[in-house]
């Protein structure tokens, strides 16, 4: 009943219409992490950026971080931490660190509301910086430090322990002709054998390359039928299609 109160909703509703409305009580009141998140995925699923958004790759492993999303074409590769100013800065250098080992462009994106502080930020870790500006009916992210390359700090093994134990196989096959055993243990290891005298620069490109060609939701059609509030889960956890139909019946039960 609070939550009621709280969005104005006298009449019964449906589920997909609660979601919508706390939607835009967040996008106002409270643009966390998540809200930053949604709008990114509602952008790259867009008919606008067709052309472009099969390169996004998102929660991507890089060391002991997780990378929020990262921009995979060939030569412009980059990857993306999201900041809201409800957010502790801390381990940001630690992650930028982590990053760097698997990308050589790394930026900060923030609300526009922490303008100054995510400034000093990125310019104190040699990152860029994307803000995220709108007055609650049009949002747009408009870059405002761009994010220096770095290909010294490619690591060998961070980058090809960003894939699954298949991509590893994978990777190698390409890139060596060589077919891994079926389902080793030290796939691994099997991997930095084979590759161990690669540059990093290359195997990093090949690696993307995989990563790219997963199934990656925010890059289907079916993103834009989820409501937006939804959209960060969506694609943490990647649902069939089968499964988004169940979710879609359940929210259009009335409340």
């Amino acid at each position: 009943m609070a939550l009621r109160a709280l969005l104005s909703i006298e009449q019964p509703v449906t589920r997909a219409e609660i979601l919508d409305r706390t939607w835009q009580w967040k996008l106002r009141n409270r643009r966390d992490d998540a809200v930053i998140r949604s709008l990114i995925l509602s952008r790259s699923s867009a008919n606008s950026l067709r052309p472009i958004r099969n390169y996004f790759a998102f929660e991507l492993r890089a060391g002991t971080s997780i990378l929020d999303f990262a921009y995979l074409k060939p030569g412009f590769e980059e990857g993306f931490e999201i900041k809201s100013r409800f957010d502790n800065v801390g381990s940001l250098e630690t992650q930028v660190n982590n990053y760097r080992q698997v990308l050589p462009r790394i930026s900060l994106i923030a609300d526009a509301s922490t303008r100054v502080e995510m400034a000093n930020v990125a310019s104190e870790l040699s990152i860029g910086l994307v803000l995220l500006t709108g007055d609650g009916g049009s949002w747009r992210f408009t870059r405002v430090r761009p994010a220096p390359v770095n290909v010294d700090l490619l690591n060998l093994r961070t980058v090809i322990h960003m894939l699954r134990r298949d991509e590893m196989q994978e990777l190698v096959l390409r890139e060596t002709g060589m077919a891994l055993e079926s389902r080793p243990v030290d796939v691994f290891d099997h991997a930095i054998e084979a590759l161990g005298h690669r540059s990093p620069v290359d195997v990093a490109r090949a690696v993307h390359q995989l990563v790219v060609e997963r199934r990656q939701l925010s890059t289907r059609s079916v993103m834009r039928d989820v409501p937006a509030s939804l959209r960060a889960v969506m694609a943490e956890i990647d649902p069939k299609r089968h499964q988004l139909s169940d979710l879609h019946a359940w929210l259009q039960v009335e409340v």
